[in-house]
């Protein structure tokens, strides 16, 4: 009896450590006190019961069943067991998230800012991540779109261009083609002579650079010293529009008409001045009178006694007759 009695209790013992570990390894520890919570999602994207729940990376439960919404929805409910010691507040979110690069499922809760607590059953707002594959799909199926709308371009516009250009206007597009390769090449041809160019005239490019950075310098530092220049000729500028500059442009003309008139005169022998310049007759005798002059000087150097006389006592005067000249 005592045998029998080891042998059932035994039984008794393997069968509740088998329930346990069964229990433990689906993720549900009988032992431990926890709350379970519930969240409904249009698809569960592969998430598996016994799948760890963590809160900023710390596991603190997992999920414990899986199954379809009794109201034949199609919505599925995913319940989480958390341990007892961890309250939610009402606006956390439960979201399925890729846990690896392998793509495997687990859930992470993100604690809300609400100062009311969920209570134990309660159903919790549920988010799916975007995994990898959906990333790349994301960022691919723009670039797919575009690529497809820009071949559909392109094989209309070649369609549009065998339709419409004839064989003499694709040998010219050619042709034209050609010329822009060649006036591209010669384009190439002449930087690389201009880059010749300037490195031979290194030196001399960089004194000139120098020279105008020190001319802007100098116009930098002279800056009020041109400013007040600037203002003198303003006020040079607008003394001159203030003045009366017509009527000094019309004393002018006067005068200049006045200056043509006496020299018309002169042109045509009236007055002195004229009849001076156009009389030959005056002309000669003012030039034998100037000859005469002349002469007469001459003698007197020559012969200073002739017109100076000095008598002690009694001297006669001596005087001297200018011969008349017959040359003219």
């Amino acid at each position: 009896m005592k045998a029998e009695l080891k042998i059932g209790i035994v039984g008794i013992v393997s069968i509740l450590l088998l329930i346990w570990g069964i229990s433990f390894l689906k993720g549900n520890d009988i032992l431990v006190k926890s709350n379970n919570y519930y969240s409904i999602y249009k698809n569960i994207d592969g998430l598996e019961p016994s799948a760890p729940v963590r809160i900023n990376g710390l596991t603190v439960g997992n999920v414990t069943d899986i199954y379809f919404h009794p109201n034949n929805s199609g919505d599925i409910i995913v319940k989480i067991t958390l341990n007892e010691d961890f309250k939610l507040p009402r606006n956390s979110i439960s979201k399925i998230y890729n846990a690896d690069i392998m793509g495997t499922k687990a859930v992470k809760i993100i604690y809300g800012n609400s100062n009311l607590f969920c209570s134990a059953g309660d159903t919790l707002i549920s988010e799916i991540e975007n995994g990898l594959k959906d990333e790349v799909n994301k960022q691919v199926l723009p670039l797919k779109n575009k690529a497809e709308e820009l071949i559909s371009s392109i094989d209309s516009v070649m369609t549009v261009i065998t339709t419409v250009l004839d064989n003499d206007a694709r040998e010219s597009l050619s042709s034209s083609l050609r010329s822009l390769n060649r006036t591209f090449s010669t384009m190439e041809l002449a930087m690389i002579k201009l880059d010749s160019v300037i490195y031979k005239n290194d030196l001399r490019v960089t004194t000139i650079i120098k020279n105008v950075e020190s001319i802007t310098t100098n116009l930098h530092n002279n800056n009020e010293m041109i400013s007040v220049i600037l203002k003198n000729f303003e006020s040079i500028t607008d003394s001159l529009a203030k003045s009366n500059i017509k009527s000094t442009m019309n004393n002018l003309d006067k005068s200049l008409a006045t200056f043509d008139n006496v020299f018309d005169k002169i042109e045509n022998g009236e007055g002195t001045m004229g009849m001076l310049l156009n009389d030959k007759a005056m002309y000669n005798n003012l030039n034998s009178a100037s000859r005469q002059l002349d002469l007469l000087i001459e003698d007197i150097k020559k012969n200073p006694k002739r017109y100076l006389t000095f008598s002690l006592i009694g001297g006669r005067k001596t005087s001297f007759e200018f011969k008349k000249d017959t040359t003219n």
